[in-house]
């Protein structure tokens, strides 16, 4: 390289300098994509995937630092927690991490999630009701599993019925009956309108009805209860008494052994399963 070419190169780097001293722009990233509700909840894709993280919230309870759901209820009359023999020293103040203690607002959290579903469910125009509705009936069977879970830990608590844009401090408790009776009329919705048949993982009108049945009978409504339990029972499902699955061969271990394989959770030969939970 001669010097011509060097006083050359050093002229464009000091004029690209000069160019950009006065805008600071070009320093500015420019992002291919971004999350945020107003660019994903444009069309039903956008709402579909917005339930694949409501699916996800529900998973991560199940299966989520060692399992959200066993540690909710360890400690309490429904399990035990032998390294926690001095239940009175477990609180928030306490500097000992217990996983109980941050399940309030988690399941708030999971709440959010769908009462954004919710609350936008109507910004765009649907093609067909069919998917508005299934789409919604998803929605409010989360949120109706997440309130169950939570008045039954802790009674009375809020309800957040619609999403939450901005700052928030006039939360106040709602009664357990009157959160109750709110889950049973989405749910009613949801059993109508869920499909019969949907993909693995995905809640159908049956594990619709089967929550359905329990909030009924919270709600003492003993008729309907058996009513929803009935369309349960006489749907697609059965009790499996034939072997089936990845062990069928084996003649040492038998039907109750291959309910219980992970691999044959999802199978459809599988007539036990009313709604899975997919971690695999």
């Amino acid at each position: 390289m001669n010097m011509k070419q060097i006083i050359k190169i050093i002229a464009v780097f000091i004029s690209f300098l000069l160019l950009h001293s006065c805008n600071k722009d070009f320093l500015k990233p420019t992002p291919l994509s971004f999350y945020s509700p107003e660019n994903v909840y444009v069309n039903k894709a956008g709402f579909e995937s917005g339930l694949v993280t409501v699916r996800r919230d529900l998973k991560n309870d199940f299966y989520g630092n060692y399992g959200q759901l066993e540690t909710d209820i360890n400690g309490t009359d429904l399990g035990n927690m032998d390294w926690a023999s001095d239940w009175n020293s477990v609180t928030p103040s306490s500097g000992t991490y217990m996983p109980i203690l941050p399940m309030f607002s988690r399941m708030y959290g999971y709440i959010k999630n769908t009462n954004i579903i919710v609350s936008r469910i109507d910004n765009i125009t649907w093609d067909r009701e069919e998917d508005r509705n299934a789409i919604l009936g998803q929605a409010y069977f989360y949120r109706s599993y997440w309130y169950n879970r939570l008045i039954h830990t802790y009674g009375d608590v809020p309800f957040t019925g619609e999403e939450i844009s901005g700052a928030k401090l006039d939360f106040f408790t709602n009664s357990r009956w009157a959160i109750l009776n709110k889950i049973q009329s989405d749910l009613e919705f949801a059993s109508k309108w869920l499909p019969e048949n949907p993909p693995k993982g995905v809640p159908s009108k049956y594990a619709a009805l089967h929550l359905l049945s329990k909030i009924y009978i919270e709600n003492q409504e003993f008729d309907k209860a058996i009513e929803a339990a009935t369309a349960v029972i006489n749907g697609p499902f059965a009790l499996m008494k034939q072997r089936f699955g990845s062990w069928a061969g084996d003649p040492v271990r038998n039907v109750q052994w291959d309910l219980h394989r992970p691999e044959n959770k999802a199978l459809s030969e599988n007539k036990e399963s009313i709604f899975i939970v997919i971690d695999r």
